[in-house]
């Protein structure tokens, strides 16, 4: 009789140990993919198509399935445009500035940084490149849509595009030049490459 309790208990031991196990792995799940929605820039799928792109140097509209550039009406490289993308998904938001907690704009920009508008179907955002801090790899960034502008602390993720000192690794500015030359790519960029480049 002992044995038969002794045998309950352990098959009861391991019922609530798989079902803690199961419930702690899924509310781990949960809180890795609520981290990730906080940290995205925008939330494609709420905004819908997107229909335009606009940077100092570029102007990209969709026509049915495919991008153009506005100007001369090519047809855009999608290996060059999924390339484009994939960049600027590595932008993360590190934390958003509190209003109250900004006294002067021009510690966060300089001047008028360069912008990437992007119109999708139901807003239009426009992201404002702002100063890099200087203790570390972030930088500014303000965000601007049919809801207030935020304004944020951005990073990048991945490996430093560059070689760079061990000592000033973590505030060297690889990754910030990375996304300002994306912020500042031309209409060149999405076109077929040549062979020979």
């Amino acid at each position: 009789m002992k044995k038969h309790f002794n045998l309950i208990l352990f098959l009861t031991l391991i019922t609530l140990l798989l079902f803690t196990y199961q419930f702690e792995e899924l509310a781990n799940r949960q809180k890795q993919s609520q981290l990730a929605a906080s940290t995205q820039l925008f939330d494609p799928v709420k905004l819908g198509d997107l229909l335009q792109i606009k940077a100092p140097n570029m102007h990209l509209i969709r026509k049915k399935n495919a991008y153009f550039i506005s100007k001369t009406n090519e047809a855009v490289e999608s290996k060059q445009l999924n390339l484009f993308f994939a960049n600027l998904s590595r932008i993360k938001i590190r934390r958003i500035i509190d209003k109250t907690d900004i006294k002067d704009s021009n510690i966060f920009f300089a001047k008028e940084g360069p912008s990437l508008i992007f119109n999708f179907k139901s807003d239009v955002l426009k992201f404002i490149l702002g100063n890099k801090l200087q203790f570390d790899q972030t930088f500014y960034m303000k965000v601007i849509s049919k809801s207030e502008p935020r304004l944020i602390v951005a990073e990048v993720t991945g490996a430093n595009p560059s070689i760079y000192n061990k000592e000033d690794a973590h505030r060297h500015d690889g990754k910030y030049q990375k996304i300002k030359e994306l912020f500042n790519t031309d209409n060149s960029y999405f076109l077929k490459k040549s062979k020979e480049q």
